[in-house]
């Protein structure tokens, strides 16, 4: 008698735990800054590191919780994504003034678009991936009305009201 069990396709397997491509509201749990990965050219030659955010975010897809990372380059030719993530954050007027801080960024609530696209892995498998592809503002949301979701400690906070 052969064993009852549920069946996945090579193609499922690869996708699973995947989110489908599409907009995601998320929060900022955490962010600190960072330097990219020390690397050496074709040549051997070292490549100069650069700033990046590191991004812990939290959002939601078939009512579970789930965690994602970004890294926000604040350099080079990828520091687009900086001015993307500010302006997602309601915080575009300060990005353009020069004072933002990181510490602002934290707990603000945006978009994240996510897609599914085809890497590498360390042994040079190629796997499907979750990355997110851009940092929107939230559509009924005006860039003056974000504020961070967390609250000074003597305001009534309910953490059972959904973003």
């Amino acid at each position: 008698m052969s064993l009852a069990y549920t069946k996945w396709s090579a193609e499922e397997d690869k996708k699973r735990g995947l989110v489908p491509d599409g907009q995601y509201l998320a929060l900022i749990e955490a962010i600190q800054v960072s330097l990219s990965k020390a690397k050496v050219d074709k040549n051997g030659e070292p490549i100069p590191q650069m700033k990046m955010l590191v991004v812990d975010f939290l959002f939601e897809h078939d009512g579970r919780q789930r965690k994602m990372k970004g890294w926000v380059m604040l350099e080079g030719d990828m520091s687009w994504q900086f001015r993307h993530l500010c302006h997602a954050c309601g915080l575009i007027d300060k990005y353009e003034n020069d004072s933002i801080e990181v510490g602002e960024l934290k707990s603000r609530r945006l978009v994240l678009d996510i897609k599914n696209k085809l890497q590498k892995d360390q042994s040079n498998n190629d796997v499907m991936r979750n990355v997110i592809n851009d940092y929107l503002l939230p559509a009924n949301l005006k860039a003056s009305s974000l504020t961070p979701l967390h609250k000074p400690k003597d305001d009534f906070y309910n953490d059972d009201i959904p973003l």
